[in-house]
């Protein structure tokens, strides 16, 4: 994942979670992009 460290990016994902916001798709990097896109989705 980049330069992530695993568990940094567990905590950044549970804060989000905390926060409402769900883990729905990662895009994987391409070419010109060397980190994954994490999307998420918030209710209204």
């Amino acid at each position: 994942m980049g330069g992530f460290k695993l568990e940094t990016l567990q905590e950044e994902l549970d804060k989000q979670g905390r926060n409402g916001w769900e883990l729905v798709n990662v895009v994987h990097a391409t070419p010109t992009v060397s980190s994954p896109t994490l999307i998420f989705k918030k209710e209204a």
